[in-house]
C-alpha cells in the first residue's frame, strides 16, 4: 500500500537545540556585559567631550579676561597726558607708576605716528624691542576706533619665547591719533591655564584666528604658531561650527576630541584637544575586565545546560531513534521507558501509538487490497493529487485495468492521464480541470486511446480533500470506465430515433393516472393530437370501446404477473374523431419505483383488408385444390393402368422375339453363316436387356408412387443379406460389413438401396483380381451417413451431375453392362425418405456412395 505524507526537512537533534537554548538563555547576559561596556565606553568619551569643551570653554574666558584687561590697562596709559604729550623725557615718571602693569607683559612701550620709539619699559629691553617691530604694521589701524590692536604673533630671537604684539591707539590734543602703547604678551601665559591642570590626559590648547591663523599652541608652537590651517578639513569644520565639540585626525596625524569655544569680542577662537589614544586605552582596558566576568559567567552557565541538555536529550534521542525504526519499517521496535517523567510518559504513550498503528497498518493493508480488488471489479480507480495537480500522491493498482498502463507509470508521471487522452477531448477536459482546481469539484467524461490502440471512455470525479482552516490537502479521483455505458447510450439514442420514426404507435403512460408521459412521432402523426395536448389526455379518450374499469383490469393482470403482456384488437379514435381498427400490446415497466405501461399501437386497416382478400383467396384456393386433387388422382390411376398395359404389351412381343432367335440358332445352327448366327444371338440378347429396362422403369415408377412404411432398421443385417444374395456377380470380391447403427426407413425401399449401390461397387471391381468392397457408416453435420466403397474402375466427378439420372451411364456398355437406371432409383428412395446422396470418386481408384436420412 502506498501512503503519502508531507516532505519533512531534518532539523538540528534536541541536544543541539538544547544548547542553542542554553545559548540564548545566556546570551541576554551577554548582551547585557556589552551593553555595559558598550555605556562604559560611551560614558567615556562623553566625559572627555565634556571635559575638552569645559577646558575650551575656560581658556576663552581666561583669554577674553586677559584681552579686556590689556584693553582697559592699555586705554588708561594711552590716555594720560604723559603719553598724549609723546615727551620721552616724561617716560621715566610714566613707566614708575604702572610698573605693575608693565611686570605682566614681556615689554611695553609708547611709539608715534611713524613708530619711533619714544618710551619703552621692561628688564628685557630685546623683546620689547621685537616686540615693537611686530607691532608697526598695527599703525596702519590708529585712525579707527580707539579699541585694543593684536598683531602677528612674533618669536623673540633671543628669548625663543612667543609673543603676540598688542596696541592701543594714542590721541593728540586735537583729538586725532598721535600714536599707540604697545604691549607684547607671552604666548606661554595662554597655555598655562590648561596644561598646568592636574588630568589624566594631558590636553593641548590652541588659539585659531577666525581666517585659520595659529595664533598660540601649547603643542609645538614653533610648527604651529602663525601658521595657516585653511586647506585643513578639521580646520574649516570648526571655524564653521565656531563652538562644540569635534573628533579628528590634526595635521600631525593624531586622532584627538576637540573642543573649541568662540573668545568674545575677538574672532578668536579657543580650542583644546584631548588625544584618543589614551581614552581608548581605558575603555578597552574596562571592555577587556567586563568581558572577563561576562566570559565566566556565560563558561558557568553553558558547561550547566550542555550537562542538563545531556540528561535531558539522551531518553529523548532514544525515543526518536524508535520512531525513526518504526518509520522504516520496524514494527516490533520499541522506545525505552527512561528519563524526565514526561519524556517517560511519551515513551509509554508512543509504544502503545506502534502498537495501534501496526495493528492499522495490517487492517489499512487488508483494506487497501479489499478496496483494489473491488475498484478493479467495477471497473474504477482511485487518484489522489496535490492540490495544484503537480504531483500524483496515489494510485489504485486498478488503474492498468482501465487505461492499460501500471499505476506506478501514473504516479511518476502526473500528466500521463492527459497525454493518453483522445486528442479531441484534451482541450476542454483542461479547461474543465481548471475550473475544478478553482472549484474544489466536479466531474468529467473523456476518451483515452490504449496502448492497444483501442479506445474507452472514461468518466473522473473530482472532490477536494480539506484539512485544517478549510485549506485544500489534496485532490481525489475516481475514474471510471463507462464505456458501456456509452455504447448503450449511442443505442438507446439509435433506438430513440428509431422508434421516432417508427411508423407504429407507441406510448407511455402511468400505470396509476394513467397520463400520458412519452408519444413517438408516428403516435402524434396518426392520431392528430400534439404531445403538449396529448399529456391532458388518457388512453381511455383513444380507445372509445374500453372503460376504465375494463382497461385497469387489462392492466392490473400485468402488475401481478398473471401475464407477460396484453394484445387484443380495438379501435382508435383520432383528434377529428374518425377511428381506425389497431392492434395493442400491451406491457408494463418499472421505473423510479413507479409502474409505466409501455403500449405499441398498430394500425391494421391493410392487415384487416388483406385477411378479407386472403379469406376469400383461401376459399378459392381451397376449391381449387378439391378439383385439382381429384383429378390428379385420376391422373395416376390412369397412368398406372397405363404402365402395366405397355410392360404387360411389351413382354410378349419380347418374350416371341427372343424364343423364336432361340429356336432358329438351335435349328439351323449347322447351316446358318456365322455371321446369321451372331445377328440371332444380338437379337436374343437386345430382347433380354429391353426386358430388363422394362422391369427398372417399373421399379422406378413404383417407387415413385408407393407409400412409405416406416420401421427400425438393422442396417448391418440388411448388408450382410444384400452382399450373400449378390455373391455370384463377383465371387472373388471381399466384402467388409462394419456395424452400423439402425436407421427408421421403409425396409424395403431401402433394401432396394443397398442392391442397387452394392451391386455397382461388385460389378465396377469385377476386372481387379484383389476386389475390395466396403459397407459401413461415418458421422457428417453429427448425422450418420452410411456408405458403400469399393476400389474399382471409378469415374471423374467432373461428370458427377449426370451420376443419378435415368439412363445415364459413364461407362461403356461392352465394358460394364447395366441400363443406367439403378442410381436413379437410389436416389428417387433416398430422396422420398427426406435425405441426401453423393458420391466421391477416383478414375481407377474406385468411389464411394453416402447417402444420409434424416
Amino acid at each position: 500500500m502506498m501512503t503519502s505524507v508531507q516532505a519533512y526537512i531534518p532539523g538540528r537533534p534536541i541536544r543541539t537545540q538544547l544548547n542553542f537554548l542554553a545559548l540564548a538563555a545566556v546570551l541576554p547576559l551577554l548582551l547585557v556585559f556589552a551593553y555595559d561596556i558598550y555605556i562604559e565606553t560611551r560614558n567615556g568619551f562623553g566625559r572627555a567631550h565634556g571635559e575638552v569643551l569645559r577646558l575650551a570653554k575656560v581658556a576663552s574666558a581666561d583669554a577674553h579676561g586677559y584681552f579686556s584687561r590689556t584693553e582697559q590697562r592699555l586705554g588708561d596709559v594711552s590716555r594720560r597726558v604723559e603719553v598724549g604729550s609723546l615727551d620721552p623725557a616724561r617716560c621715566h615718571s610714566l613707566f614708575a607708576d604702572i610698573d605693575a602693569i608693565r611686570r605682566e607683559y614681556a615689554g611695553l612701550a609708547v611709539v608715534d605716528r611713524d613708530g619711533r620709539l619714544v618710551c619703552l619699559a621692561g628688564d628685557e629691553r630685546d623683546q620689547a624691542i621685537e616686540g615693537l617691530t611686530a607691532a608697526r604694521p598695527l599703525l596702519s589701524l590708529l585712525e579707527g576706533q580707539p579699541r585694543l590692536l593684536v598683531g602677528a604673533p612674533v618669536k623673540g630671537s633671543s628669548s625663543g619665547r612667543w609673543m603676540l604684539p598688542l596696541a592701543y591707539p594714542v590721541r593728540g590734543g586735537d583729538g586725532r591719533a598721535a600714536g599707540m602703547v604697545i604691549a607684547a604678551a607671552q604666548l606661554d601665559r595662554f597655555q598655562s591655564l590648561v596644561t598646568g591642570l592636574e588630568l589624566p590626559e594631558k590636553p593641548i590648547s590652541l588659539i585659531v584666528k577666525g581666517e585659520g591663523v595659529i595664533l598660540a599652541s601649547s603643542h609645538e608652537p614653533d610648527r604651529h604658531v602663525g601658521q595657516s590651517r585653511r586647506d585643513d578639513a578639521l580646520t574649516q569644520a570648526i571655524l564653521r561650527q565656531r563652538s562644540g565639540v569635534l573628533r579628528g585626525i590634526s595635521v600631525d596625524r593624531v586622532e584627538r576630541i576637540y573642543g573649541f569655544e568662540p573668545i568674545a569680542g575677538t574672532d578668536w577662537l579657543a580650542v583644546v584637544g584631548m588625544d584618543v589614544g589614551p581614552i581608548q586605552e581605558k575603555t578597552v582596558e574596562s571592555a577587556l575586565r567586563h568581558g572577563a566576568y561576562g566570559l565566566a559567567v556565560l563558561a558557568f552557565a553553558l558547561a550547566l545546560a550542555f550537562a542538563m541538555g545531556r540528561r535531558i536529550s539522551q531518553p529523548i534521542a532514544a525515543v526518536a531513534r524508535a520512531a525513526h525504526a518504526f518509520g522504516e519499517g520496524r514494527r516490533d521496535v520499541r522506545a525505552p521507558v527512561a528519563g524526565a517523567r514526561e519524556v517517560a510518559e511519551v515513551a509509554t504513550q508512543l509504544n502503545r501509538t506502534f502498537g495501534n498503528l501496526a495493528e492499522r497498518e495490517r487492517t489499512l493493508v487488508e483494506t487497501q487490497e479489499m478496496l483494489d480488488s473491488l475498484l478493479e471489479s467495477m471497473d474504477r480507480a482511485l487518484w489522489s493529487f496535490a492540490p495544484d495537480m503537480s504531483a500524483m500522491l496515489f494510485a489504485s493498482e486498478s488503474t492498468k485495468k482501465l487505461f492499460g498502463h501500471d499505476a506506478a507509470k501514473f504516479r511518476a508521471n502526473p500528466h500521463l492521464w492527459l497525454e493518453v487522452m483522445h486528442p479531441d477531448d484534451r482541450q476542454q477536459a483542461e479547461a474543465a480541470m481548471e475550473r475544478i482546481v478553482l472549484s474544489g469539484a466536479g466531474l468529467m467524461e473523456f476518451r483515452i486511446i490504449r496502448p492497444d490502440n483501442e479506445m474507452h471512455w472514461i468518466q473522473l470525479r473530482w472532490r477536494h480533500a480539506a484539512e485544517s482552516m478549510g485549506k485544500p490537502a489534496r485532490l481525489d479521483g475516481i475514474a471510471t470506465d463507462i464505456t458501456d455505458r456509452k455504447l448503450a447510450e449511442e443505442e438507446n439514442r439509435q433506438l430513440l430515433a428509431i422508434v421516432e420514426k417508427s411508423l407504429n404507435e407507441i406510448y407511455v403512460f402511468d400505470a396509476a393516472t394513467l397520463c400520458y408521459e412519452y408519444a413517438n412521432g408516428g403516435a402524434l402523426q396518426n392520431i392528430g393530437y400534439s404531445f403538449r395536448h396529448l399529456r391532458l389526455l388518457t388512453p381511455l379518450d383513444l380507445l372509445p370501446q374500453y372503460t376504465e374499469s375494463a382497461l385497469l383490469r387489462l392492466i392490473g393482470q400485468l402488475l401481478h404477473r398473471e401475464k407477460p403482456q396484453q394484445v387484443f384488437e380495438t379501435t382508435h379514435r383520432r383528434a377529428d374523431g374518425s377511428e381506425y381498427p389497431v392492434e395493442v400490446h400491451l406491457q408494463v415497466v418499472e421505473r423510479e419505483g413507479r409502474w409505466k405501461c409501455l403500449a405499441v399501437v398498430i394500425d391494421i386497416s391493410e392487415r384487416q383488408r388483406a385477411q378479407a382478400e386472403i379469406m376469400k383467396l383461401a376459399s378459392s384456393l381451397e376449391r381449387r385444390v378439391t378439383e385439382r386433387t381429384a383429378e390428379l388422382a385420376q391422373a395416376n390411376a390412369e397412368l398406372e393402368s397405363f404402365v402395366y398395359s405397355i410392360s404387360h404389351d411389351l413382354r410378349t412381343p419380347l418374350r416371341a422375339i427372343n424364343g423364336y432367335a432361340s429356336i432358329l440358332a438351335d435349328e439351323l445352327k449347322d447351316r446358318l453363316e456365322p455371321e446369321s448366327a451372331a445377328m440371332l444371338q444380338r437379337i436374343a440378347r437386345g430382347a433380354v436387356r429391353m426386358g430388363e429396362l422394362i422391369d427398372d422403369l417399373l421399379t422406378f415408377s413404383r417407387v415413385g408412387r408407393a407409400s412409405l412404411n416406416r420401421m427400425q432398421v438393422d442396417m448391418k443385417a440388411m448388408a450382410r443379406t444384400v452382399a450373400e444374395e449378390l455373391h455370384d456377380v463377383n465371387p472373388s470380391a471381399r466384402v467388409e460389413i462394419r456395424p452400423m447403427p439402425p436407421l427408421t426407413a421403409d425396409p424395403a425401399l431401402l433394401r432396394q438401396v443397398m442392391l442397387n449401390l452394392v451391386g455397382n461397387a461388385l460389378k465396377f471391381t469385377s476386372r481387379r483380381t484383389d476386389a475390395q468392397v466396403e459397407i459401413g457408416v461415418r458421422m457428417e453435420d453429427d448425422h450418420p451417413a452410411y456408405f458403400v466403397r469399393d476400389n474399382g474402375a471409378g469415374f471423374d466427378l467432373a461428370h458427377a451431375g449426370k451420376l443419378f439420372g435415368v439412363f445415364q451411364r459413364l461407362h461403356q456398355e461392352s465394358e460394364y453392362p447395366g441400363t443406367g437406371v439403378g442410381l436413379a432409383i437410389v436416389k428417387r428412395i433416398i430422396e422420398r425418405h427426406n435425405g441426401r446422396v453423393w458420391a466421391e470418386a477416383e478414375p481407377g481408384r474406385g468411389a464411394t456412395f453416402y447417402f444420409s436420412l434424416p
